[in-house]
């Protein structure tokens, strides 16, 4: 209606003007060249006129609504992450057989859903204008560290660890976490979210297809007395079948947490038809390039630390050259490589630039050769916030630099999938203590973890990984 009598009111001003027009003509005389004679015949073509001047641009449109605003305004009740898990949860069993493959907020904002008949389904915007926080009292909210995207393997146990993902935590806070999908699902309160998935969908492909779920992060604070939700963060949760095997080749480069040879030999077990490179290799055979005590400066810059030589570095241009190493050691292209460093540099800013450094040298010999090898750069888990041998100042002012250190990685390296570079979450399964080395004599080592940290978490997500990218 309101269309109607817009437009209505445009033509009676176009009829006024005309109508004016008229008058103006009639008041001089001139009404004959109206009016008078038959149309005579067509003289010649004049001149073209000089171009007219450019019109005023036109007023801008109003925005489109989100597709979550939509959604409000049809009774929906909770934040546009609620909104995300409602929508997986209701739509993993579509039409026919149809369900998602993949849920992603792209660059602009928008929502896209793969489903997986191949159709790509464009959401709208849910991001700008849209409230992703419910509205709360002026509070301060903690920096959350929560992932935008995982991956877990169907019946293989994954674990997500509040402390890993919210720096320090005090008595007025509560974090909950909520998964939509099907499996067993164990939940410590304000602690930790430990899953293994099972298919929602049941199907005979193999093959079974990736479905896609939501791990949804709350935070409540306490205030005036009341439970207040303040923030939520939301990770999209791929789950994907184990292979029945990876014959891919990798190389593992890093400082201690490489060379203990644990990720290695995890590699290796549960994927025997893996081939790893590298100059050193473990007492089982799993050959790596790590180097205990080694800063991102060291790979850069040395050609030998100690008595263990830079097999990276170049000495015609003085620096990590991957293409040398590939050359010097008689190898082929590997199909990914793992890059795992950042304590010796003692977590800082230009460690995250020397790994760019070396990501980008990777990249180069891989272009110039045309093969796609996939560069997964490890993240660095938080120390305990308590261990014996250590102060709590110690401790706090270390968990802050490896809390600042994956923001300094996530800027640098988050959202590179298509250059075939991807952040690896592996911070987020580790747990407060268990998963850290035990004490020798009266303190505890609060930068490697033990057997089972390294072998069940962090090889475990790389796996998934791997399982994911690599999958027939």
């Amino acid at each position: 209606m309101r269309r109607e009598r817009g437009l209505l009111i445009a033509l009676l001003v176009v009829g006024i003007i005309i109508a004016a027009l008229l008058a103006a003509i009639l008041a001089q005389g001139e009404l004959v060249f109206i009016i008078e004679g038959l149309n005579g015949k067509n003289g010649a073509d004049g001149a073209d006129g000089a171009d007219g001047l450019n019109g005023l641009d036109g007023l801008d449109g109003h925005d489109g609504k989100s597709a979550y605003e939509i959604a409000v305004e049809n009774g929906f009740e909770g934040t546009v992450n609620e909104w995300l898990l409602s929508l997986v949860v209701q739509g993993a069993v579509g039409k026919d057989g149809v369900g998602i493959e993949n849920i992603r907020i792209g660059e602009n904002g928008h929502l896209l859903i793969l489903l997986t008949n191949g159709r790509l389904i464009d959401a709208g915007n849910i991001m700008e204008g849209t409230p992703v926080t419910p509205p709360t009292p002026d509070v301060e909210i903690p920096d959350i560290h929560m992932p935008s995207q995982l991956v877990m393997v169907k019946g293989v146990k994954s674990t997500v660890c509040v402390d890993q993902i919210i720096l320090e935590r005090t008595e007025d806070m509560r974090v909950s976490l909520t998964y939509s999908g099907g499996g067993t699902v164990e939940t410590v309160e304000n602690e930790s979210i430990s899953i293994t998935p099972a298919w929602r969908n049941d199907q005979d492909a193999t093959p079974h297809p990736n479905e896609t779920e939501i791990l949804l992060l709350r935070l409540e604070l306490l205030i005036d007395g009341k439970w207040e939700q303040v923030a939520d963060r939301a990770a999209i949760v791929t789950v994907v079948e184990k292979p029945s095997s990876l014959s891919q080749t990798g190389l593992l480069i890093g400082d201690s947490r490489i060379s203990d040879g644990t990720i290695a030999g995890a590699l290796g077990y549960y994927s025997p038809k893996i081939s790893l490179i590298g100059s050193f290799q473990t007492a089982d055979g799993y050959r790596h390039e790590g180097r205990a005590g080694w800063s991102t400066e060291d790979y850069l810059t040395k050609s030998e630390k100690g008595n263990l030589k830079n097999a990276f570095y170049n000495p015609a241009s003085e620096t990590f050259d991957f293409s040398y190493y590939m050359e010097q050691q008689g190898y082929d292209a590997p199909d990914f490589v793992v890059i795992n460093l950042g304590a010796n540099d003692n977590f800082s800013q230009t460690s995250v630039e020397n790994i760019g450094r070396m990501v980008s040298s990777i990249r180069d010999y891989a272009n110039a050769r045309g093969k796609e090898i996939k560069i997964f750069v490890m993240t660095e888990y938080l120390s305990p916030t308590s261990a014996m041998g250590h102060t709590q100042s110690y401790l706090q002012g270390l968990r802050a630099k490896q809390f600042a250190y994956y923001e300094y990685l996530y800027e640098a390296f988050a959202d590179r999938e298509q250059e075939e570079v991807y952040l690896l979450p592996n911070y987020v399964a580790i747990n407060d203590t268990d998963d850290f080395r035990a004490a020798s004599g009266s303190s505890q080592d609060v930068i490697h973890l033990s057997w089972n940290g390294y072998y069940y978490k962090e090889a475990a997500m790389l796996r998934a990984y791997l399982y994911y990218l690599f999958q027939s």
